[in-house]
């Protein structure tokens, strides 16, 4: 028994040295033209991966809280190591069709799990409270998980290759890193995921090459996804992203108030999200601007502001950036350097101020688009209006590399509550709000000048004060002397 046992372990040592050697052997020349086409297979389905993960962080930010959003990235991982070892566990022959399989899966996954996201009515997610941000990342998982099971299956094929499998996963991602924010920019974050969907289906159609059978299916599913992104992008239209009910979603609670008379008068896409022009029946004269549902930015008629002495009064009453300017002497306001105007309220609040010379630096290209395009109803305050210069881009970016001295530095609330801001990308706080930022906004007065900010509650007046105090010990003032310099003026919000 023990020489039938040793002989059995011998049998078995050598068919698993033999299983060793075959995989650590390179491609036999019968499968060099697999080789040659799995390389930019690699390139296809890894470009795509990456444009998928980053489109879905926008589709996620309107549907959901921007906070949640990038958990996507964690959903991305997951599915691609699921995948790897699902192949492994079924001990997938890297020779037959099963790697063109998970490709193709792949490319048609993407499409269908993103249609169930979109079209699941909400209301039947209602229950789930918030489990239902897990329903989202678990259909997003079954996509990342099918390119995984083709990209293992690929590297199993081709081991001694696998440098040159590696670069060409590499390359791919890179392209796609580069290519899916002007993609998104062109297009919109909808329309890239049929781009990234046809990409992947080229990918499997270049791996079922060498068999017609598999080429048809490949064939079938390029052609489709293709011309639905031609078709929605030419439109300018794609499937419409649903804003579920949620407490941060300003844009769903004034639609879903029937008083109101909401509607959406424009929408556009770009990699900063969904930016919407609402308006309202109850109050013509005033749109608002959302980005991603969220962070609502009043569109006001100057024009009517100037004639209308209740409708000015109102605005200065209920804008809290509107009380130091009606107290300051007309020599201590004749600049304003305004961060994150949105919808230009308080260019508007400026204006009526007496302020001569303002500059408004907005980060979201399509907001200043909108309110350009709209200037009849706004009074043009972004098209040209003498005394305002709107410069799109960064604000702190722009008060870094600007020489320009101001009488004022206003920001009321520039919060973006998008994926886009500066806490969803680096996990940070945002910039606009920290030590170095005050610093660079004391550069920019003028001797007596004066910073204007407007907060959502205490907790954030106390942050800004804290910061107000550093920056100030920064330029060696003591602290005694830097409260002599702080003002907090509101109650209850604002």
């Amino acid at each position: 028994m023990t020489r039938t046992a040793s002989s059995f372990d011998r049998r078995r040592r050598k068919r698993r040295t033999h299983e060793s050697l075959e995989d650590a052997r390179p491609a036999e020349p019968s499968g060099r033209r697999e080789f040659l086409l799995a390389l930019p297979a690699v390139f296809l389905i890894s470009l795509s991966v990456l444009v998928f993960e980053v489109a879905l962080t926008r589709v996620f930010s309107v549907m959901l809280s921007y906070h949640f959003v990038f958990a996507i990235i964690s959903a991305a991982m997951l599915g691609l190591g699921a995948g790897g070892f699902v192949f492994a566990k079924l001990r997938g022959d890297s020779r037959n069709g099963s790697v063109w399989r998970g490709a193709l899966t792949y490319a048609v996954t993407i499409v269908t799990s993103v249609a169930l996201i979109l079209t699941f009515p909400p209301e039947s997610f209602a229950a789930l409270g918030g489990a239902r941000m897990w329903v989202y990342i678990a259909l997003a998982l079954v996509p990342f998980a099918a390119a995984g099971f083709a990209l293992a299956g690929l590297f199993r094929r081709f081991p001694a290759r696998s440098s040159l499998l590696y670069g060409a996963d590499l390359g791919g991602a890179a392209l796609g890193a580069l290519a899916v924010v002007p993609a998104m920019d062109a297009w919109g974050g909808v329309n890239v995921i049929f781009l990234a969907a046809a990409a992947a289906a080229a990918g499997a159609l270049l791996l079922g090459l060498p068999r017609w059978r598999r080429v048809l299916p490949a064939l079938v599913a390029l052609g489709l996804f293709a011309g639905l992104f031609a078709a929605f992008a030419s439109a300018g239209s794609g499937i419409p992203v649903p804003i579920l009910p949620n407490p941060d979603k300003e844009m769903q609670g004034m639609l879903a108030e029937p008083g109101l008379g909401a509607h959406v008068v424009e929408s556009r896409w770009s990699s900063f999200g969904r930016t919407d022009l609402v308006a309202s029946d109850l109050d013509p004269r005033e749109k608002t601007i959302f980005v991603d549902g969220a962070a609502g930015s009043s569109m006001l008629d100057l024009n009517v502001l100037k004639r209308d002495g209740q409708a000015r009064m109102q605005l200065q009453m209920h804008s809290g950036e509107s009380f130091p300017l009606q107290v300051l002497k007309p020599q201590q306001k004749r600049s304003a350097l305004i961060l994150g105007p949105g919808g230009g309220r308080d260019v508007d609040i400026a204006l009526l101020a007496g302020v001569k010379r303002i500059t408004a630096v907005e980060v979201n290209p399509d907001v200043v688009a909108l309110v350009r395009k709209y200037g009849a109803l706004n009074g043009g305050i972004y098209s040209g209006r003498p005394g305002v210069n709107v410069v799109v881009g960064d604000a702190r970016e722009y008060t870094r590399t600007s020489d320009e001295k101001y009488d004022l530095v206003m920001a009321a609330i520039p919060v973006t509550k998008s994926s886009r801001s500066v806490d969803g990308y680096a996990l940070t706080e945002n910039g606009l709000f920290t030590k170095e930022s005050r610093r660079d906004y004391l550069d920019h007065l003028t001797p007596g000048g004066r910073l204007v900010f407007v907060a959502h509650n205490d907790v954030e007046i106390y942050k800004l004060i804290g910061l107000a105090l550093a920056a100030y010990q920064a330029q060696g003032v003591p602290e005694t002397e830097a409260m002599r310099r702080v003002y907090t003026v509101g109650a209850d919000m604002m």
